[in-house]
């Protein structure tokens, strides 16, 4: 069952027979779900290891549509945060706090439409639940999504799944490999304890190094010791791969 579908079918427990006399016809909860989701993709930002979205909402509604809502609207609001942080966890994707949504109510949008805003904000101070935190939704601090934001390099790791991880290089020496004293660090046993290191020129271009690991270093399937590396580029450490990207 698709998240939206659960979140319609637990609306309408919610709100039974109220929930068809009342919304069927004018703006659906549901719609609002669609646009939340919709900002929260296109407001994304990558950090180090996780890539961050907005935690607090403006839902801009007309006054017509807040009245109708008002009757169930807080318990409208917790069912989409929680659809907002199973759409975070299914994608990867992390809050700095618990999500936070606000309706307000605006004679600019025409009736049965809606408006979204959303920002990145540690204002909200409302921790997510514990369950949440293991499942990918993480608190982060502000400083890691400005160091983030500004990253013109970025690796991505592909793991044994084919999902993506981004980690944004913002340094002139990146240090790569097993141990935890790297800044990216790879759990894979092909993978030496100091397997290479992605350095910037003066020039800000970028150069794969490899420090005599064990398995090597491959650019584009060529093993090599030194490398410039072009967008695009797949970067073979032992059985792990990265693919480098720039923004």
């Amino acid at each position: 069952m698709s998240l939206l579908k659960d979140l319609e079918d637990r609306l309408e427990t919610i709100l039974e027979g109220f929930f068809a006399r009342t919304f069927r016809g004018g703006l659906q909860p549901i719609e609002i779900a669609s646009r939340l989701t919709k900002e929260l993709r296109g407001k994304k930002v990558i950090g180090i290891s996780y890539t961050y979205v907005p935690n607090r909402f403006k839902v801009f509604i007309n006054p017509e549509d807040k009245e109708r809502f008002s009757s169930y609207e807080n318990a409208i609001k917790k069912e989409l945060v929680n659809y907002l942080i199973s759409y975070a966890r299914s994608n990867s994707l992390s809050f700095i706090t618990r999500p936070s949504i606000k309706f307000i109510g605006v004679d600019t949008v025409p009736a049965g439409q809606v408006r979204v805003e959303g920002i990145i904000t540690e204002d909200n101070q409302q921790p997510i639940p514990e369950e949440a935190l293991h499942q990918q939704t993480r608190v982060m601090d502000l400083r890691e999504l400005e160091l983030a934001a500004s990253a013109r390099h970025i690796l991505v790791l592909l793991d044994s799944e084919g999902r993506e991880r981004k980690y944004p290089v913002n340094k002139k020496l990146f240090c790569i490999g097993r141990s935890e004293d790297n800044d990216l660090v790879i759990k894979d046993p092909s993978v030496s304890r100091h397997h290479a290191e992605m350095s910037l020129d003066g020039n800000d271009r970028a150069w794969i190094v490899d420090r005599d690991s064990t398995n090597g270093t491959a650019v584009n399937g060529a093993k090599v010791t030194r490398a410039r590396l072009e967008e695009g580029d797949v970067i073979s450490l032992g059985t792990s791969k990265l693919i480098y990207q720039t923004q």
